[in-house]
């Protein structure tokens, strides 16, 4: 259950009415004076299956930079009413969160590691590991349905597409530790073996030592289709493994070029797997914005559009830089 308390300029009085009328709640209404000027007063009481929804109308109905306009929600501790009881029961199932919160608390179990999401992205690459020194592509994406990669793609993703520049972070450093453990894993597993066994360079690894435009556009589609996946609320399993298959292959390849002390393939393999996570994250972002996800706040739009574009310009520089890189690295 919400409580929701709204003041709004009187002039603003109609179209707000309106919204809560159109949502079935009970309210009331009265009116005041704020700074001199005629103001409404709303006390709404909404279940929380339909509030959502119903502050997502009101913020797009007010300008909330405006000192009259005021939005409040609480939680009640106890709300005794048999109407709306009926109308939570009504709505239950039918209306949830607003495509925003679903976003969000869908990705924000990924901006903090646990032990556990290490370890399976551990064990994800050392798979990924046998695969490639044994030229099985087979076993390399069999490697990727347990890795753990999607969720903190996504998390950036969609807190770039709403100006969150923490949260942001927060991904990125989660996303980086992930790629991190893979580069270790395989550096320690690689040097160790080849003390004992002199394992040979394959074609799987080798073909993840060069940046080609084809890796880029195929990287930008992983991201458009996993954002799709995200906001359709659409089984991620498959999408998920590609974006694996994109991203844990090639920093494992860097591990093995570390361990070889091989600057050409360590070289070439980082440089794929940041192309590939840039396209993955500006594809992602460019989907969620086509899609309307914005602040549900007012007065955070305009700000997080600027932070997008900023992001999206800063990801598409970096995706030239790399590829400029790569063409110095493999003429």
């Amino acid at each position: 259950m919400r409580r929701i308390e709204v003041v709004v300029d009187s002039a603003l009085d109609m179209q707000v009415e309106q919204v809560i009328q159109s949502s079935a709640v009970s309210y009331y209404r009265s009116e005041g004076k704020s700074y001199g000027k005629s103001v409404v007063h709303y006390l709404i009481l909404a279940p929380d299956e339909i509030a959502n929804g119903l502050l997502d109308d009101l913020s797009k109905k007010l300008n909330l930079d405006d000192k009259l306009n005021v939005i409040n929600v609480l939680r009640p501790d106890a709300t005794f009413s048999g109407y709306i009881e009926k109308l939570a029961e009504k709505f239950r199932g039918a209306k949830g969160p607003s495509p925003v919160e679903q976003l969000l608390s869908s990705t924000e179990q990924f901006m903090r590691l646990s032990s556990a999401v290490l370890v399976t992205a551990l064990i994800a690459s050392a798979i990924a590991l046998f695969g490639l020194f044994g030229n099985n592509s087979e076993i390399v994406i069999g490697g990727m349905l347990i890795s753990p990669l999607l969720g903190p793609i996504n998390a950036f993703t969609v807190n770039a597409s709403l100006g969150r520049v923490r949260k942001m972070i927060s991904s990125l450093i989660a996303t980086g530790l992930l790629l991190f453990s893979a580069i270790s894993i395989s550096a320690i597993a690689t040097f160790v073996t080849f003390l004992f066994v002199r394992l040979p360079l394959t074609n799987e690894i080798n073909l993840r030592t060069t940046v080609s435009p084809l890796d880029l556009a195929v990287a930008l589609l992983l991201g458009i289709a996993s954002s799709l996946a995200l906001a359709g609320r659409l089984p991620e399993i498959l999408v998920g493994v590609s974006v694996a298959v994109a991203l844990v292959p090639p920093a494992v390849v860097s591990g093995i070029g570390i361990a070889l002390l091989n600057s050409r393939i360590l070289a070439g393999a980082l440089a794929l797997t940041f192309s590939n996570m840039l396209g993955l994250q500006l594809g992602g972002i460019l989907t969620l914005v086509s899609k309307g996800i914005v602040p549900r706040k007012y007065y955070e739009k305009e700000i997080a559009r600027r932070r997008t574009l900023y992001t999206i310009i800063v990801l598409i520089l970096l995706a030239a830089s790399l590829a400029v890189l790569d063409s110095y690295l493999h003429p």
